[in-house]
């Protein structure tokens, strides 16, 4: 997984975990395809909380939401963005795991 092209967007509340804080974005890739021309989120993108790990949507205000069953149901069947959601999710479990173990927080 390879990171790129952080972007600010409209500040959020994450649905889950109610973080307030959430402003930005970094593109995730997934093996050796080339990075693809990098765009801001649009309506019905996906995205991770770095904060609890929860999977949103951005709805049409870019503001973030929780997916509609049918929106969970296509994610989880294009298994290449699923893949790639699944290792975010877990990446952010892992630098919360770290942070704990050495004494320092995310804020």
């Amino acid at each position: 997984m390879r990171t790129h092209n952080d972007k600010k967007v409209v500040e959020s509340r994450c649905p889950y975990c109610e973080a307030n804080d959430l402003d930005g974005v970094t593109e995730l890739e997934h093996g050796s395809a080339p990075c693809r021309e990098s765009k801001t989120p649009e309506e019905g993108d996906y995205t991770i909380c770095i904060h609890c790990g929860g999977l949103s949507v951005f709805g049409q205000d870019l503001k973030l939401r929780k997916p509609t069953s049918g929106e969970l149901d296509a994610a989880k069947n294009n298994k290449e963005a699923w893949s790639l959601l699944m290792s975010a999710k877990e990446a952010v479990r892992v630098i919360h795991t770290k942070s704990d173990e050495f004494g320092t927080f995310l804020n």
